[in-house]
Protein backbone atom coordinates (compact mmCIF):
# COMPACT_ATOMS: atom_id res chain seq x y z
CA UNK A 1 0.00 0.00 0.00
CA UNK A 2 1.50 3.30 -1.06
CA UNK A 3 2.56 6.01 1.84
CA UNK A 4 0.24 9.18 1.36
CA UNK A 5 3.01 11.47 2.37
CA UNK A 6 5.02 13.80 -0.20
CA UNK A 7 8.22 12.94 1.87
CA UNK A 8 8.65 9.17 0.11
CA UNK A 9 11.59 9.17 -2.17
CA UNK A 10 11.05 10.17 -5.76
CA UNK A 11 12.39 7.10 -7.56
CA UNK A 12 8.88 4.96 -6.54
CA UNK A 13 6.16 4.29 -8.92
CA UNK A 14 3.69 5.61 -6.67
CA UNK A 15 0.30 5.45 -8.68
CA UNK A 16 -1.36 8.79 -8.76
CA UNK A 17 -4.99 9.12 -6.98
CA UNK A 18 -8.04 7.60 -8.66
CA UNK A 19 -8.99 9.71 -11.51
CA UNK A 20 -6.30 11.86 -11.16
CA UNK A 21 -5.78 13.87 -14.42
CA UNK A 22 -2.42 16.09 -15.18
CA UNK A 23 -3.64 19.63 -16.43
CA UNK A 24 -3.21 20.21 -20.19
CA UNK A 25 -0.15 22.32 -19.67
CA UNK A 26 2.24 20.09 -17.49
CA UNK A 27 5.24 18.90 -19.15
CA UNK A 28 6.90 16.01 -16.65
CA UNK A 29 10.45 16.37 -15.93
CA UNK A 30 12.99 15.39 -18.65
CA UNK A 31 13.67 12.28 -16.30
CA UNK A 32 11.92 9.30 -17.43
CA UNK A 33 10.59 8.06 -14.00
CA UNK A 34 7.41 6.62 -14.11
CA UNK A 35 3.55 9.11 -14.28
CA UNK A 36 3.52 8.91 -11.20
CA UNK A 37 6.60 9.61 -9.47
CA UNK A 38 6.24 13.15 -11.33
CA UNK A 39 2.45 13.53 -10.05
CA UNK A 40 4.29 13.32 -6.20
CA UNK A 41 6.94 14.97 -7.54
CA UNK A 42 4.32 18.27 -8.22
CA UNK A 43 2.69 17.81 -5.41
CA UNK A 44 6.03 18.13 -3.46
CA UNK A 45 7.37 21.28 -4.93
CA UNK A 46 3.50 22.74 -4.44
CA UNK A 47 3.58 21.80 -1.01
CA UNK A 48 7.38 23.10 -0.17
CA UNK A 49 5.94 26.42 -1.73
CA UNK A 50 3.03 26.62 0.34
CA UNK A 51 4.74 26.45 3.51
CA UNK A 52 7.13 29.29 2.39
CA UNK A 53 4.09 31.40 1.16
CA UNK A 54 4.75 31.22 -2.35
CA UNK A 55 3.65 32.00 -4.30
CA UNK A 56 1.56 35.01 -2.43
CA UNK A 57 4.32 36.66 -1.16
CA UNK A 58 5.49 37.57 -4.30
CA UNK A 59 2.25 38.34 -5.46
CA UNK A 60 1.85 40.30 -2.69
CA UNK A 61 5.50 41.90 -3.46
CA UNK A 62 4.00 42.87 -6.73
CA UNK A 63 1.13 44.22 -5.77
CA UNK A 64 3.12 46.96 -3.32
CA UNK A 65 5.53 48.06 -5.96
CA UNK A 66 2.75 48.12 -8.78
CA UNK A 67 -1.02 49.29 -7.38
CA UNK A 68 -2.43 48.65 -10.66
CA UNK A 69 -2.38 45.18 -10.15
CA UNK A 70 -4.42 45.69 -6.94
CA UNK A 71 -6.57 48.11 -9.16
CA UNK A 72 -7.00 45.33 -11.49
CA UNK A 73 -7.13 42.73 -9.08
CA UNK A 74 -10.53 41.31 -9.93
CA UNK A 75 -9.90 40.77 -13.70
CA UNK A 76 -6.64 38.68 -12.20
CA UNK A 77 -6.31 35.45 -11.64
CA UNK A 78 -3.30 33.49 -9.79
CA UNK A 79 -2.13 29.94 -9.70
CA UNK A 80 1.33 28.15 -9.10
CA UNK A 81 2.19 24.88 -11.31
CA UNK A 82 5.54 23.71 -10.75
CA UNK A 83 6.89 22.71 -14.30
CA UNK A 84 10.57 22.76 -15.87
CA UNK A 85 13.87 25.51 -15.75
CA UNK A 86 13.00 26.78 -18.80
CA UNK A 87 9.68 28.60 -18.39
CA UNK A 88 9.19 31.02 -15.20
CA UNK A 89 5.27 32.44 -15.82
CA UNK A 90 2.85 32.96 -18.81
CA UNK A 91 -0.08 35.35 -18.92
CA UNK A 92 -3.35 33.43 -20.25
CA UNK A 93 -5.63 35.32 -21.92
CA UNK A 94 -9.69 35.28 -20.80
CA UNK A 95 -11.17 32.56 -22.87
CA UNK A 96 -10.33 29.09 -24.03
CA UNK A 97 -6.31 29.75 -23.06
CA UNK A 98 -7.03 30.42 -19.43
CA UNK A 99 -9.91 27.85 -19.27
CA UNK A 100 -7.50 25.02 -20.80
CA UNK A 101 -4.68 26.14 -18.17
CA UNK A 102 -7.44 25.10 -15.41
CA UNK A 103 -7.99 28.84 -14.27
CA UNK A 104 -10.52 31.18 -14.49
CA UNK A 105 -11.78 31.75 -18.14
CA UNK A 106 -13.39 35.38 -17.16
CA UNK A 107 -10.18 36.75 -15.99
CA UNK A 108 -6.62 37.04 -17.13
CA UNK A 109 -4.31 34.23 -15.68
CA UNK A 110 -0.93 34.66 -14.25
CA UNK A 111 0.48 31.05 -14.07
CA UNK A 112 3.59 30.77 -12.06
CA UNK A 113 6.18 28.46 -12.48
CA UNK A 114 9.21 29.30 -11.42
CA UNK A 115 9.92 29.52 -6.99
CA UNK A 116 12.86 31.93 -7.87
CA UNK A 117 10.68 34.28 -10.02
CA UNK A 118 11.09 38.24 -8.83
CA UNK A 119 7.71 40.52 -7.70
CA UNK A 120 9.14 42.63 -11.01
CA UNK A 121 8.52 39.56 -13.67
CA UNK A 122 4.60 38.77 -11.69
CA UNK A 123 4.45 42.47 -12.59
CA UNK A 124 5.46 42.72 -15.60
CA UNK A 125 4.27 39.94 -17.20
CA UNK A 126 0.38 40.24 -15.93
CA UNK A 127 0.69 44.34 -16.78
CA UNK A 128 2.02 43.72 -20.32
CA UNK A 129 0.14 40.63 -21.42
CA UNK A 130 -3.20 41.61 -19.42
CA UNK A 131 -3.88 44.72 -18.18
CA UNK A 132 -2.52 47.44 -20.71
CA UNK A 133 -5.69 45.74 -22.81
CA UNK A 134 -7.70 47.22 -20.02
CA UNK A 135 -6.52 50.44 -18.82
CA UNK A 136 -7.00 53.07 -21.31
CA UNK A 137 -4.06 55.51 -20.24
CA UNK A 138 -1.84 52.92 -20.27
CA UNK A 139 -2.99 51.19 -23.72
CA UNK A 140 -2.49 55.05 -24.99
CA UNK A 141 1.00 54.47 -23.85
CA UNK A 142 1.63 51.19 -25.03
CA UNK A 143 0.31 52.74 -28.30
CA UNK A 144 2.87 55.44 -28.80
CA UNK A 145 5.54 53.13 -27.86
CA UNK A 146 5.05 51.27 -30.71
CA UNK A 147 4.08 53.63 -33.23
CA UNK A 148 7.95 54.77 -32.07
CA UNK A 149 9.24 51.64 -32.49
CA UNK A 150 7.38 51.40 -35.85
CA UNK A 151 8.51 54.72 -37.43
CA UNK A 152 12.38 53.60 -36.42
CA UNK A 153 13.69 51.97 -39.46
CA UNK A 154 17.06 50.75 -37.64
CA UNK A 155 14.73 49.41 -34.80
CA UNK A 156 12.15 47.51 -37.47
CA UNK A 157 15.28 46.36 -39.56
CA UNK A 158 16.42 44.57 -36.26
CA UNK A 159 13.44 43.29 -35.96
CA UNK A 160 12.72 41.61 -38.98
CA UNK A 161 15.63 40.06 -38.65
CA UNK A 162 15.52 38.32 -34.82
CA UNK A 163 12.20 37.37 -36.78
CA UNK A 164 14.62 35.26 -39.01
CA UNK A 165 16.36 33.85 -36.55
CA UNK A 166 13.32 32.83 -34.63
CA UNK A 167 11.51 31.09 -37.17
CA UNK A 168 11.25 27.27 -36.50
CA UNK A 169 12.61 27.18 -32.95
CA UNK A 170 11.17 25.62 -30.22
CA UNK A 171 8.80 28.36 -28.77
CA UNK A 172 8.85 27.44 -24.93
CA UNK A 173 12.31 25.85 -25.28
CA UNK A 174 10.37 22.50 -23.94
CA UNK A 175 10.18 20.15 -27.19
CA UNK A 176 6.47 21.69 -28.39
CA UNK A 177 5.21 24.28 -30.83
CA UNK A 178 7.79 25.68 -32.96
CA UNK A 179 7.85 29.55 -34.57
CA UNK A 180 5.97 30.17 -37.59
CA UNK A 181 3.79 32.93 -37.21
CA UNK A 182 4.31 35.63 -40.00
CA UNK A 183 6.14 38.43 -38.75
CA UNK A 184 3.10 40.83 -38.08
CA UNK A 185 1.63 38.24 -35.99
CA UNK A 186 5.12 37.65 -33.99
CA UNK A 187 5.85 41.02 -33.87
CA UNK A 188 2.36 42.09 -32.31
CA UNK A 189 2.14 39.39 -30.10
CA UNK A 190 5.73 38.43 -28.46
CA UNK A 191 8.46 40.87 -29.67
CA UNK A 192 6.85 44.11 -28.90
CA UNK A 193 5.51 43.46 -25.53
CA UNK A 194 8.72 41.92 -24.59
CA UNK A 195 10.53 45.09 -26.14
CA UNK A 196 8.54 46.82 -24.05
CA UNK A 197 8.22 44.93 -21.05
CA UNK A 198 12.02 45.14 -20.75
CA UNK A 199 11.57 48.03 -18.84
CA UNK A 200 10.78 45.94 -15.66
CA UNK A 201 14.35 44.77 -15.75
CA UNK A 202 16.22 47.33 -17.64
CA UNK A 203 14.64 50.53 -16.45
CA UNK A 204 17.48 52.87 -19.03
CA UNK A 205 16.34 50.75 -21.98
CA UNK A 206 20.17 50.00 -21.95
CA UNK A 207 20.27 46.41 -23.08
CA UNK A 208 17.06 47.10 -25.28
CA UNK A 209 18.89 50.17 -27.49
CA UNK A 210 15.47 52.25 -26.65
CA UNK A 211 15.81 55.74 -28.16
CA UNK A 212 15.39 58.92 -25.64
CA UNK A 213 11.60 58.91 -27.17
CA UNK A 214 10.71 55.36 -25.95
CA UNK A 215 12.91 56.20 -22.57
CA UNK A 216 10.30 59.14 -22.24
CA UNK A 217 7.15 57.25 -22.74
CA UNK A 218 8.51 54.58 -19.90
CA UNK A 219 9.02 56.32 -17.58
CA UNK A 220 5.74 57.89 -18.18
CA UNK A 221 4.62 54.74 -17.72
CA UNK A 222 6.60 53.29 -14.49
CA UNK A 223 5.34 56.30 -12.71
CA UNK A 224 1.73 55.72 -13.53
CA UNK A 225 1.80 51.43 -12.92
CA UNK A 226 3.80 52.87 -9.72
CA UNK A 227 1.58 55.25 -8.60
CA UNK A 228 0.19 55.11 -4.91
CA UNK A 229 3.33 52.28 -3.44
CA UNK A 230 4.14 51.95 -0.31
Amino acid sequence: MARTTYDQPLTEDVPPPQGYLPPPNFIPPPTGLPPGTQWLRQQSQLRQASQLGYPQNMIDAAKQKYPILQRYNNNLNYKYTPKGPHTHLETWSPGEDAANAGMDPNKYGVEIYDTNIEPDMIAGDAIIHGIRNLDPQLKAMYGQFEQSVRNNPEQMARMRQRYKSELGKDVMGQGGETEGRNFEKWFTISELPQYFGSGFWDPNGVGRDWTPEQKQIWNRVRQYITSGAK
